[in-house]
């Protein structure tokens, strides 16, 4: 049986009590995704550890490849952007011009 409280006491607990229940998943998630980062890792250094020379350069290749697939999808996500590989062109020809600004010129302490 849940308890009675006058309105808005109840309501504003309630916000507050999901608000944290949010940002718990939301950090316990993150440690989750970063242990199961760190034990593939440390499960893929101790396979490439005790392969052959033949089979590393293998792997590495097939790694190499992995990395390459990765970064060609991230350049077509960013050229699928309406407009986005003429401000690109148009931001490289500004540097090369050295139409620049330094950063901590512009830069806003938040």
């Amino acid at each position: 049986m849940s308890e009675i409280v006058p309105a808005g006491r109840g309501e504003l607990a309630r916000a507050d009590t999901l608000e944290a229940f949010g940002r718990f998943l939301r950090l316990n998630c993150e440690k989750r995704r970063m242990t199961n980062m760190s034990l593939a890792l440390a499960e893929a250094e101790h396979r490439l550890r005790i392969l052959s020379p033949e089979r590393l350069r293998v792997a590495d290749d097939f790694l190499a490849y992995l990395q390459e697939r990765e970064e060609n999808e991230a350049t077509a996500e960013l050229l699928n952007i309406p407009g986005f590989e003429a401000a690109f062109r148009r931001a490289v020809e500004q540097a090369d011009g050295g139409e620049v600004v330094r950063f901590e010129d512009i830069r806003r302490d938040v």
